[in-house]
């Protein structure tokens, strides 16, 4: 089947109208112009685009996608649901996949794709998502959208935010980006459930999005073999039937444009995605603009990033074998949760190797549902395990709702007993040692306090843990001096205590986790202008005349002289 192969990666240039610039693919003098659109749609100045979209996303289809498609076989018949905004990413998936069909007039949006011996029959349904945040512009979206599927007789599911989720609930682009994700999945699973077919979310993202990808990726944090864009397919956490695919990443959004006005195709523009109110938009139209003018233009930047991206897998395929061969010899499933495993910590870790990181790095992404662990807390979590090989027995929250826990030798994932919306999870903890009694070998040590548990928490379930005024920026404090007055936010009682301004969101803090309560109580915060703990007032002990007959609600607790950052 030949293929009209397009210039990959071609990247198009905004300039004012009728200006003559050097295409430096062609070598030629090209005229660029502005094309007027109806007024609904934003004005776009580009270069006549020489890429065959239609081609270039069936190339996709055929290298990237269908070959990694693990059950595939011949007449198998794919359901395509695709994700249709209106915007010029979406319609332009839209038209292609239109153009690239051999239409079955029996079945509306139906057509056979033949690769190699294979022969492929495509079902293509649209799916629409109304968030109704943006008034009359999100009903006109979805008028835009039912309107061009119907013209094309392609089937069309539109799904309601409002239908979902109450009127006093807050929206966010996290939350949107779920919802979407769990329609698009039961709606695949339900249009392939009565058949034997196999199913693909098909989304409109581009080379541009990808490149936004690994630029958060790199300023979030991410490990080093992780630096990498979007995958072309990737199959469902949830259904391995399903698979969320990209034709698109080859192309830049300014051919996608350019298509769609090479054919006088019109779509609709979402202003909201002009806005820096989120950070891929600064990313987009920040970020990137600066470094293309740092680095020498656009195919410069393309450059550096696919060099990035290159370099980290290298490294990622090179540490595969080896990370593979630890995991034979140390991960087991675990008895208390056979959904789970736990790994096993090597013997001699004053030497733990990139090998050993890369492993302890996949163990945790694999055992935390909908979290990506930055290296950050990766470095944490190894610190832990090296600056403390005498500690047996932790517990370490690396975010997202999670902790690591060492018992012995082995290492297990558990849920973190603090609920997820009370505090901020990126920060690590630490158990702290409860003694009723001071035990002989604590009075040498100066890392211990006590404190009178206040009676009304006494007989709930509560633990003591150790970190930093970060984990929470919502900690109060009542110092013993303001005994009966309101308490006062950590950051403001720092301030007062003339703690250093970047001292304060690192102060050492214990803190009291009551499992039915939100969110933990402060017990005490270390003030380094005085280098002394203050206690809360409900937590100072009364006067006594013994250290070992203290009130039987007053606890003795010890903790790392070393607290987490």
């Amino acid at each position: 089947m030949a293929l009209m192969m397009g210039f990959r990666r071609q990247h198009l240039l905004y300039v004012s109208a009728f200006v003559t610039k050097i295409n430096p693919l062609r070598k030629t003098s090209i005229t660029l112009r502005r094309n007027s659109l109806q007024s609904h749609h934003r004005q776009m100045r580009t270069v006549s685009s020489f890429v065959d979209v239609p081609s270039e996303m069936k190339r996709s289809f055929c290298l990237d996608i269908l070959p990694r498609v693990s059950n595939r076989q011949n007449n198998t018949t794919i359901v395509l649901l695709a994700g249709i905004s209106g915007g010029c990413d979406s319609v332009a998936l839209f038209h292609a996949l239109q153009d690239i069909q051999q239409k079955d007039d029996s079945i509306p949006g139906s057509w056979t794709f033949v690769q190699n011996s294979y022969s492929i029959t495509f079902l293509l349904h649209a799916i629409h998502f109304d968030h109704q945040q943006r008034g009359e512009n999100s009903n006109a979206d979805r008028e835009f959208v039912e309107a061009l599927c119907q013209q094309y007789n392609v089937p069309c599911t539109t799904v309601f935010w409002n239908d979902d989720h109450q009127s006093h609930e807050s929206f966010s682009q996290e939350k949107a980006r779920n919802w979407r994700r769990n329609h698009m999945r039961r709606r695949l699973q339900k249009l392939i459930a009565d058949g034997n077919a196999t199913g693909f979310i098909v989304t409109a993202h581009h080379l541009d999005d990808s490149n936004e990808t690994l630029l958060l990726k790199l300023l979030r944090g991410s490990h080093l073999t992780k630096l990498a864009g979007m995958a072309p397919i990737v199959t469902d956490e949830m259904n391995d039937n399903l698979y969320w695919v990209r034709p698109l990443l080859s192309l830049s959004k300014n051919q996608l444009i350019a298509y769609l006005q090479d054919n006088g195709y019109v779509w609709r523009e979402d202003e909201s995605n002009e806005k820096d109110i989120y950070l891929r938009n600064r990313v987009r139209n920040e970020l990137i603009p600066l470094m293309k003018d740092v680095m020498g233009g656009d195919v410069a930047f393309q450059k550096r990033l696919d060099s990035m991206e290159a370099q980290s897998q290298k490294l990622r395929c090179d540490l595969a074998a080896k990370v593979a061969l630890f995991f034979q010899e140390n991960i087991h499933q675990d008895t208390a949760c056979p959904s789970r495993t736990i790994l096993h910590i090597p013997k001699d870790t004053d030497h733990l190797d990139l090998v050993f990181e890369e492993a302890l790095y996949d163990w945790v992404a694999n055992g935390c549902t909908n979290h990506q662990c930055t290296y950050e807390q990766l470095q944490r979590l190894i610190r832990q395990i090296t600056d403390y090989p005498q500690r047996r027995k932790w517990s370490l929250n690396i975010g997202g709702g999670w902790d690591v826990q060492r018992e012995g030798d082995i290492l297990r994932i558990v849920e973190s007993i603090l609920p997820l919306d009370s505090v901020d999870r990126g920060h690590a903890t630490q158990s702290v040692e409860i003694a009723v009694t001071l035990p002989e070998d604590w009075k040498s040590d100066s890392a211990h306090l006590q404190v009178q548990v206040p009676k009304e928490k006494f007989s709930k379930q509560i633990k003591f843990i150790s970190t930093t005024s970060s984990y929470d920026d919502n900690l109060l404090i009542t110092p013993p001096w303001r005994r009966g007055r309101s308490p006062l936010n950590l950051k403001e009682f720092l301030r007062g205590q003339k703690v250093a301004l970047h001292n304060r969101k690192h102060a050492p803090v214990i803190l009291m986790v009551d499992e039915s309560e939100c969110p933990p109580t402060l017990v005490a915060v270390f003030v380094d202008s005085k280098g002394e703990w203050v206690l809360d007032y409900q937590f100072c002990p009364k006067r006594y005349s013994d250290d070992r007959e203290i009130g039987v609600n007053q606890r003795w607790l010890r903790f790392p002289k070393q607290l987490p950052n």
